[in-house]
C-alpha cells in the first residue's frame, strides 16, 4: 500500500465495525487496520524506494 485515506468519519466507522483502534495502535498494525475499513491507497509496484511520510490536513 502506499498509504490510506483518514478523516472524521475513520474512528466512527472503526468502531460501527465492532474494530478496537487502541489495539491496532498498540500493535503499530495501521496496515490492518485500514485493510478492513477498505481505506488503502493501492498503486502497484513504484519500483522506487521512497520512504517519505506525506500529511495533508484539510480544515
Amino acid at each position: 500500500a502506499a498509504g490510506a485515506i483518514a478523516d472524521g468519519r475513520t474512528l466512527y466507522r472503526a468502531l460501527k465495525a465492532g474494530m478496537k483502534p487502541s489495539n491496532f495502535l498498540r500493535d503499530n498494525n495501521s496496515y490492518e487496520f485500514f485493510r478492513r475499513l477498505g481505506d488503502l491507497i493501492m498503486t502497484g509496484p513504484t519500483y522506487t524506494n521512497v520512504m517519505d511520510v506525506q500529511v495533508a490536513v484539510a480544515l
